[in-house]
């Protein structure tokens, strides 16, 4: 059966191609009808109600008719041929030319008059009443050309300019054809994967509960608890947690004498994360503060650099079964490390645990699950004096299991626990500081620039060599992190496709206005730079301790103590 489309053509002359176009295709039962703008919509919203599959239009039209029905709509694109037939017939006019429409026809107009450096002005309009101000305004300046939709033509004309209209050519209506096809297809699908999902939730009966971020409960399911066994404050302290999609968390809660193990996961569908848990009942050897992940695919290092070489070669060079000492500043990578290590070391099929150094000393060996095959043990900061030997201890329990055991500290914590660092039987690995391995610079920057330019959809392709050097003379004390984050906020900040010099100044002079603020926390004993540090926090989220307690890295115990003292 073939797919019923309705073609909603913004102007008369497009009829013809589209009838030229449909026949020589036999997937879908083309209707057409002409109809620019609400008028359009009022067409498609009746089709709707008749039953068609599919709606094809184009420019505002599209856009228009996208928020007033339910069904698929799909936008004929205006293609490079097209510009590249409007902008030819403009070629041999003398005068001042424009071309006004909305974003679908202006984004594609100024890609092509920038890489083909035509002298040429776009202006983008968002409503349809936009339309006739901005061509006034464009003819008091002296404009005699307008290039654009219907709309933006009827405009000109009544204003006494040329007008052309950008029309669709025959390779863009085939191809809004295609798009159509894919589109139902892919809604059909989903939708039958939708409907059989819920049939197989109610024959599985899983207990489970899905929640936004903001707390809002939209699904849950009891089959072995009666009811929810979570109170409010439980859930919230699980929303309040961080998480990382793709990434499996477990957390234990109690429900009176019961032990509750629930496993977390992350989703975002329709930029909305949902946390997505399901709970079991457990006896007290399964509570284990273990983050689990697997690791599928091999993290990206570069390692241009001598410095970094060498960290990486030491790395996969060390004994087997020792366990593994990452020595770096805060941000140079070393979870990244990690990670790395697991993967090369054959355990991509195996799972990777992390645990702050304070949860391993009360961790026991029953707690951890047989797929596990490596522990990154990270937070040493957080280890009470009178803990180390315990520490220590721990560890070698976990290397005595067949466990690779990765611990990470900074160099202050290195000295601080002298006999690990100095233990014959582990390996050490330095990871370099960022000032230290400045070969790498450019190409993390523009690993950076890609990583964003795919996950955000930023524009900045490429960074200019002035603007590397900016970066070169920095000192990164922050490491990769802090240049990560930089060029993040560079390419959300930049609209056009290269990063200039002044924008990245810009930004490296704002870090530099923010350590000046910072430096006049630090002033004073260190009691009463805590003091200042927790009373900032504080104020930040709202005097809520459980949050404050929750960046500062310690318990809500601990943060009343201090509070108190």
């Amino acid at each position: 059966m073939k797919i019923k489309a309705l073609f909603v053509a913004p102007y008369a002359t497009m009829k013809n191609l589209i009838e030229e176009c449909k026949q020589e295709q036999d997937v879908l039962d083309v209707h057409i009808q002409i109809g620019n703008l609400q008028e359009g919509a009022a067409v498609a919203k009746e089709a709707e109600r008749q039953g068609f599959d599919v709606i094809i239009s184009r420019g505002g039209t599209a856009k228009i008719i996208e928020e007033e029905v339910n069904i698929p709509v799909v936008d004929v694109h205006v293609s490079g041929y097209d510009m590249l037939r409007v902008l030819t017939l403009a070629n041999d006019f003398n005068g001042k030319k424009a071309i006004v429409g909305f974003s679908n026809i202006t984004m594609g107009a100024q890609a092509i008059t920038d890489l083909l450096d035509i002298s040429m002005e776009v202006f983008t309009i968002e409503e349809e009443q936009e339309t006739v101000p901005l061509v006034q305004q464009l003819k008091k300046e002296g404009y005699e050309l307008i290039m654009g939709d219907v709309v933006t033509v009827n405009a000109a004309s009544n204003n006494g300019l040329n007008g052309i209209l950008i029309q669709s050519g025959k390779e863009a209506i085939l191809d809004s054809f295609q798009r159509a096809v894919s589109v139902y297809k892919l809604v059909e699908k989903k939708s039958l994967e939708s409907t059989l999902q819920r049939e197989i939730l109610k024959l599985a009966q899983p207990d489970m509960l899905v929640f936004t971020e903001n707390g809002s409960v939209v699904y849950e399911n009891w089959a072995v608890f009666s009811k929810r066994p979570l109170s409010d404050q439980q859930l919230e302290d699980l929303r309040l947690q961080q998480y990382t999609q793709n990434k499996t968390y477990h957390r234990v809660m109690q429900n009176g004498e019961e032990q509750i193990k629930i496993t977390i996961n992350m989703r975002n569908i329709m930029e909305i994360n949902y946390l997505v848990c399901f709970l079991e009942s457990v006896t007290l050897n399964e509570r284990s503060s273990l983050e689990i992940e697997a690791i599928t695919q091999r993290p990206f290092l570069i390692n241009q650099s001598q410095a970094m070489a060498e960290c990486i070669s030491l790395l996969l060079s060390a004994p087997s079964g020792s366990p593994i000492l990452l020595i770096g500043e805060e941000g140079t990578g070393k979870r990244l490390l990690a990670k790395y290590f697991h993967y090369e070391n054959g355990e991509n099929r195996s799972l990777l645990a992390s645990i702050s150094a304070a949860d391993l000393i009360e961790l026991r060996i029953e707690d951890i699950n047989e797929s596990i095959s490596t522990v990154y043990v990270h937070s040493l900061h957080l280890l009470e004096g009178q803990h180390g030997d315990i520490f220590i201890q721990a560890l070698f329990q976990l290397k005595e299991q067949g466990l690779t055991v990765i611990a990470s500290c900074s160099p202050s914590e290195q000295e601080t626990l002298r006999r690990l660092s100095y233990h014959e039987n582990v390996t050490r690995i330095r990871m370099p500081a960022l000032r230290d391995r400045k070969e790498d610079l450019q190409e993390l920057t523009t690993y950076f620039m890609a990583l964003y330019h795919q996950q955000l959809g930023t524009s900045a392709v490429r960074i200019k060599e002035d603007a590397i050097e900016e970066l070169q003379h920095y000192p990164w004390p922050g490491n990769v992190a802090e240049l990560k984050a930089l060029i993040k906020d560079a390419v959300l900040l930049e609209k056009g496709y290269i990063l200039e010099k002044k924008r990245i100044q810009q930004l490296l002079n704002s870090t530099n206005q923010i350590k000046q603020g910072m430096n006049q926390v630090l002033k004073g004993t260190l009691n009463e730079i805590e003091e200042k540090i927790i009373r900032v926090v504080l104020e930040e989220e709202d005097f809520n301790q459980t949050r404050a307690a929750k960046r500062l890295g310690i318990t809500r115990a601990t943060l009343w103590r201090k509070l108190k003292s």
